[in-house]
Order: structure tokens, then sequence, then C-alpha cells
């Protein structure tokens, strides 16, 4: 059973970062654009007027940053805390942005579906050997006693 989650964690961490990869070089310049509207990533010499910063910009920018944030942003959208607002970058183009979210759909479906049912069916797997293998296992135990 550990070597079945073992395998289903290599799994997971090759679409997660596979993933991350993609929508990081998709839309990290985007988020860089996102960041310059936020009021505490400006430096205080700067002669910029923080009346049109918008303030949900501090978050938003950071999800698709770097690699590390895309992948943390592509982790927590497993448990649902991720929505579509993500994708409402400063500047975005709608090609970009629906690709973006394609990728995000494509993300979720493959995650969602095709590896938890693989996670299910390993372990369902494991569960099959080990009862197949518990009279015998119950037999010699007894016999040595």
């Amino acid at each position: 059973m550990v070597m079945d989650i073992m395998k289903f964690f290599f799994l997971y961490v090759l679409v997660l970062f596979a993933f991350s990869c993609g929508l990081n070089q998709l839309l990290w310049y985007y988020a860089d654009m996102e960041k310059k509207q936020c009021p505490s990533a400006m430096p205080f010499s700067a002669n910029v007027s923080t009346t049109n910063a918008d303030p949900n910009a501090c978050t938003v920018w950071r999800r698709f940053a770097n690699l590390f944030e895309t992948i943390q942003t592509l982790f927590w959208a497993v448990f649902g805390l991720v929505d579509l607002d993500s994708f409402e970058l400063d500047g975005i183009k709608v090609f970009t942005r629906f690709w973006g979210m394609l990728m995000f759909g494509t993300y979720s479906v493959i995650n969602i579906v095709v590896l938890l049912n693989l996670l299910i069916a390993m372990m369902n797997h494991s569960y099959q050997l080990i009862s197949e293998r518990a009279d015998i296992e119950w037999k010699f135990a007894r016999s040595k006693l």
C-alpha cells in the first residue's frame, strides 16, 4: 500500500509540475503587470498615485508570479480554494485568458477524475492481493504454533 501511495505521489507531482510550468510561462507577464497595480509592491519614492491602485491586485498577482506560487495555486485548487477570478489579470488578452482557463480546467479534470480514480484502483488492487493471501498467511501462522 505504501508503494502505491508513493507511485501516486510521483505521478501527482509530475502532473502538478507540468501544468505549473505551462501556466507560469503563459501568465507570468500578466502577473507582473498586475503587480504594478498593487500599492505595497511599489516603492515609497515612486511618483505614482495610489488612488487608482486595486487593493485586490496584491493577492491576485502572486498566484502566477513565479513557479513556486503557481505550484501552490494549483495545489490549493484541488481543495477548491482557487476560482476562475484568478485569471482576471491586468491587461490579459482574451486568447491568453482562454488558454489559461483551458489549462486550468484540464488540470482539474486530470487531477480529480483520472488521478483520484487511479489511486482508488491501485489501493483496491493492493487490498485484493492482501485478502487473497490472508488465508494462506493465517494457516502459516497457525502451523507455527
